[in-house]
């Protein structure tokens, strides 16, 4: 006979989760994060991440060294969310992925029991819509070091098609398109600005001797960030009024010897002031 599953899980799991950490991220309190990435997500198939967690296929994480087992996938985050009453903020593949793949995905999410991926994920254990509100299109497409990156002409067109699709699955949603200061931004308010609600940007800053000064750094480059934006809201005549706010969900300091593995930062005492990535905040106007 089979043998009986077993887990390496401490008893007192909450749902799959361990109990310390489900405690640490509820006094923690965060309001929204975001899943599964980063780079991570371009290369990520979220199909692999539904079904049977013991069928699940184990991959080579498409952007980091190691091996992605699949133990959480949509329904888990889901739960985790659930866990801490925090909002869901899903991103998207838009480097090796399609057009179709995403918007099966919003359907998986989102859509009624009668639609054929509400159909499977009501199988999949959850009848009802988990009504997704916040999506990530893409994740930094600008870089090189992306998996799918292409030159700023085709993305632009790659991401009309793959907003216009999510949209058609679930119009209520909202869309953050990938960001940076510059002509990739410029290019993109002017070309994708009716495809999208909110602009991503992402802030790493380096080590600097006086102390004062390093912990400046994050805010003044948050405020580089908003005022660039400020005048882009201004003097980009595409827009035609409307204004495009920031969601900074990436923001860091980034120094040090690699010393954990792979990108494994050494941080010193005075990065602890503002060290943080995440949650995704809105910049004001």
């Amino acid at each position: 006979m089979p043998s009986a599953p077993f887990s390496l899980m401490p008893g007192d799991n909450i749902d799959g989760w361990r109990k310390d950490t489900v405690a640490l991220l509820q006094q923690l309190g965060a309001p929204i994060y975001r899943w599964p990435g980063g780079n991570f997500v371009s290369g990520y198939d979220w199909h692999d991440g539904i079904g049977p967690r013991d069928q699940r296929p184990p991959r080579k994480n498409p952007a980091w060294t190691g091996v992605e087992s699949n133990d959480v996938g949509i329904h888990e985050y889901m739960d985790l969310m659930g866990l801490i009453q925090a909002e869901p903020y899903v991103s998207v593949n838009t480097g090796l992925g399609t057009v179709d793949n995403v918007a099966e995905e919003v359907q998986y999410c989102n859509g009624q029991p009668d639609t054929p991926l509400g159909k499977l994920r009501a199988q999949n254990g959850h009848p009802a819509p988990y009504g997704v509100k916040w999506w990530a299109v893409g994740n930094e497409m600008f870089g090189n070091w992306q998996l799918g990156h292409m030159p700023l002409d085709q993305y632009v067109l790659k991401h009309n098609q793959v907003a216009d699709a999510m949209w058609k699955a679930d119009p209520a949603i909202r869309l953050v398109a990938v960001g940076s200061i510059g002509q990739w931004d410029e290019t993109m308010l002017k070309l994708c600005s009716q495809d999208m609600t909110l602009m991503s940007e992402h802030v790493y800053v380096k080590e600097k001797t006086d102390v004062p000064a390093h912990v400046a750094q994050l805010a003044d480059e948050i405020r580089r960030v908003a005022d660039a934006h400020r005048e882009y809201n201004r003097s980009i005549p595409e827009l035609n009024g409307k204004t495009i706010r920031v969601a900074m969900d990436e923001w860091n300091y980034w120094y040090g010897n690699y010393l954990y593995g792979e990108l494994g930062v050494q941080y010193h005492l005075e990065g602890r002031a503002r060290h943080r990535q995440g949650p995704a905040r809105v910049l004001p106007q």
